[in-house]
């Protein structure tokens, strides 16, 4: 009995001691760690150091990318300022080529109405205000009309190619008032590339206006 007592206190005592077989456990995954950082790169583990991480995402193409879409009031919705005037001046018009009475003036769009906030002179005036305005999409033949020889003037002067152009809109007014020349149906718009728009106006004028 004394000579079996004996033979189970050695067994104990060459065991492991408590935690040692965890402690080296963690040296072992350590040093797998280690041994795989010294790999070449493609032979290293294809796990990703953080696999929540995305791939950020491409950058979405612009709105007036669609020739189809029709623009929606609270995408246009803000303050733009008129940068730019185009006009044909082979004629009779109360306007110049990048009229200072007209460069600086500030039109206001909100779902309920347009006008103008700011008015570099009294070319744009109070009464030009429209009540619950809509952008209607211009297909077919009025389109032609809306895109001829006066727009196509301004377009060049502007120096906007047509790729960086959405399709061209009138501006409705559904509740009261219009907004530009009424015997043409309103004005004409193109939303353009950089936050831009340009717009037909009064006396065969045309803006170009620029976001806020």
């Amino acid at each position: 009995m004394a000579s079996t007592a004996l033979a189970a206190m050695l067994l104990v005592g060459c065991g492991p001691k408590a935690g040692q077989a965890d402690g080296q456990s963690g040296t072992a995954s350590q040093a797998s760690v280690k041994n795989e950082a010294s790999l070449p790169k493609e032979q290293r583990s294809m796990t990703p150091a953080n696999p929540k991480a995305q791939p950020a995402e491409a950058t979405p193409a612009p709105d007036f990318a669609d020739p189809t879409r029709e623009v929606l009031i609270r995408e246009i919705a803000g303050q733009w300022t008129v940068e730019k005037l185009w006009v044909d001046t082979s004629g009779v018009t109360a306007y110049a080529l990048d009229d200072p009475a007209a460069l600086g003036s500030v039109m206001t769009i909100t779902p309920d109405k347009i006008s103008w906030t700011k008015a570099a002179s009294d070319q744009f005036t109070a009464d030009d205000i429209c009540g619950g305005p809509a952008p209607v999409l211009i297909r077919g033949a009025p389109q032609a009309k809306a895109t001829g020889a006066p727009m196509a003037g301004a377009l060049a002067y502007f120096g906007i190619p047509k790729n960086e152009l959405g399709p061209v809109h009138e501006m409705g007014c559904l509740e009261s008032g219009n907004w530009g020349p009424e015997a043409a149906g309103g004005s004409n718009f193109y939303l353009a590339s950089g936050g831009r728009m340009v717009m037909s106006w009064y006396d065969g004028a045309v803006l170009l206006l620029k976001r806020r």
